[in-house]
C-alpha cells in the first residue's frame, strides 16, 4: 500500500482545518507542508508541529490510509490550537490535561506513538488497543498535551465532534468541549 502523496497530504489537513473551523473553533495561523524525512528509515509518518516566535510550521506525513492521515492531520491541529490558546490557562482544562510532560517522552514515543491508531476503526472500543477512560496509550502516558490532541484524533477520525464519544471517554470529551474547545472561538 502506498503512502499517500504530499499533496494529498496538504488536502488532509486542510480538510480537518476547514472542519475544525465548521465546528467555530477558532485555528491560530500557521504555515502546512508535506514535506518527507530523508533520514527516515521507514517511508510512512513523519508528522510534527514546530513554533518559533509568531511562525507555526505543521509538516504532514505520508500515510497509507485515509483513517492515518485523518487521526495525524487532526492530532497535529491539536498542537497548533495548543500553541495558539494556551487552554492551560483554563482550571477545568487544566485538571484534565494539565500533566507534563514526563521525562522519558521520547521512549513513550518511539513505543506508543502508533499502537493505537493502528488499530483503525478498532480504536473506538477500549481493550488491548486502547485503555479505559484514555484516548489512547500514548495520550495515557505522554502528557497532558498528547492526551489532548489524541483525543481530538480518535473523535474525527473514527467519527466526528458530534457523535457521542464511548462510553468512558464521555466525560474527557465533555471536558474537552466544555473547558477548552468551546473557548477556542
Amino acid at each position: 500500500m502506498a503512502a499517500i502523496t504530499s499533496r494529498q497530504a496538504i488536502a488532509t489537513v486542510r480538510e480537518a482545518e476547514h472542519y475544525l473551523r465548521s465546528c467555530g473553533i477558532r485555528l491560530p495561523q500557521f504555515e502546512v507542508t508535506a514535506k518527507r524525512d530523508e533520514d527516515r528509515k521507514i517511508p510512512v509518518g513523519g508528522s510534527y508541529v514546530m513554533h518559533e516566535g509568531k511562525e507555526t510550521l505543521l509538516n504532514m506525513g505520508r500515510y497509507p490510509t485515509t483513517f492515518l492521515a485523518r487521526w495525524f492531520a487532526i492530532h497535529e491541529l491539536g498542537h497548533v490550537l495548543w500553541l495558539g490558546h494556551r487552554p492551560l490557562r483554563w482550571p477545568g482544562f487544566r485538571k484534565l490535561f494539565g500533566e507534563p510532560e514526563p521525562e522519558n517522552y521520547e521512549t513513550i514515543y518511539s513505543r506508543e506513538s502508533y499502537k493505537t491508531v493502528m488499530f483503525g476503526t478498532l480504536s473506538w472500543h477500549c481493550g488491548p488497543q486502547r485503555p479505559r477512560g484514555e484516548p489512547s496509550w500514548y495520550g495515557k502516558l505522554a502528557g497532558g498535551e498528547e492526551r489532548f490532541c489524541e483525543l481530538l484524533a480518535l473523535m474525527y477520525a473514527n467519527a466526528d465532534f458530534a457523535t457521542p464519544p464511548p462510553a468512558d471517554l464521555e466525560d474527557l470529551w465533555n471536558g474537552c468541549w466544555t473547558h477548552g474547545l468551546s473557548r477556542m472561538v
